[in-house]
């Protein structure tokens, strides 16, 4: 989810991954603080992202409320399962080393908390699956309900970066035009 480059045979999400999502945010982060405007597009730019960040940074912690709640409850399920406590469970997973270059802002470093609250609650329903508590379907049906989450935060996203891309179009067509 973080980054396309990561995904066998070149598969492309429809929905933007989390590297293009964290350059949106920072973009928006330095356009919102902007002082000195370049011409009218950049300008209308500003005022749409001061105006959306906030809401943005408040969907952002909801969300990492959403994941804190939903690992609270399988390290729960986990704990309460017998086998739980026979088992080695840092065996079961398979860490994988990532490195992420982003601009260290707010909203971004936001969103990067987020993804990896969603990534470590992965990782304790497929505990919960190794471990015999939840069937294969199961399993699958709680990760689409996992991520379902932020995939419509990144969808979002997406939409409001396409309008504000449309603004400053119309503005530099009109100042050309």
């Amino acid at each position: 989810m973080w980054d396309d480059e990561f995904n066998k045979e070149d598969v492309v999400s429809r929905i933007p991954c989390g590297k293009k999502v964290a350059f949106w945010l920072a973009r928006a982060f330095t356009l919102s603080n902007i002082k000195k405007y370049a011409d009218k597009s950049q300008y209308a730019l500003s005022v749409y992202y001061k105006e959306s960040l906030p809401s943005i940074e408040l969907e952002l912690k909801e969300l990492q409320e959403v994941y804190l709640k939903k690992i609270k409850t399988l390290k729960r399920d986990i704990k309460s399962n017998a086998i739980s406590n026979a088992i080695d469970l840092s065996a079961l997973v398979n860490p994988i080393d990532i490195s992420v270059e982003v601009m260290p802002c707010p909203p971004v470093l936001m969103f990067v908390r987020v993804n990896i609250l969603c990534d470590e609650a992965h990782s304790e329903l497929r505990k919960t699956y190794q471990l015999g508590s939840i069937t294969k379907s199961e399993y699958f049906k709680h990760r689409r309900e996992l991520f379902r989450p932020i995939n419509r935060f990144r969808s979002q996203l997406a939409s409001k970066n396409s309008e504000a891309g449309k603004l400053a179009r119309s503005l530099t067509v009109a100042k050309t035009g």
